[in-house]
Formats: C-alpha cells, structure tokens, sequence
C-alpha cells in the first residue's frame, strides 16, 4: 500500500467521526441537551449549530 492510500484512508476515518457526531448532534439530541448545562440558552438550537459545525 501506498503512503498516498494510506493518508486517504486515514483521513476518511478520522472524518467520519466528526460526520456521526455532527448528525448524533442533529438528529438524536435528548441525551445531549441533558448533558448541557442548565444556564445554557435553548439547548435544541445550540445542539443543532453545533451538529452543523462538526459536520462542516
């Protein structure tokens, strides 16, 4: 295998982790929102910008 294979590879699977948490952020937030703290502004909208940010 190729050092240029092998840094595709690579880069493939270390961005599907910021892809599953990006949409766990999106599209299954309840567990999230009672992780956050409870000062924080709506936590919904919060979850979801965030999901946007890791996905992007």
């Amino acid at each position: 295998m190729s050092k240029d294979t092998a840094d595709l590879i690579f880069r493939i699977f270390s961005n599907l982790i910021f892809l599953a948490l990006g949409g766990e952020h999106i599209f299954n937030d309840e567990l999230l929102q009672k992780l956050m703290s409870s000062w924080m502004p709506m936590p919904g909208l919060m979850s979801i910008m965030v999901g946007i940010v890791l996905v992007a």
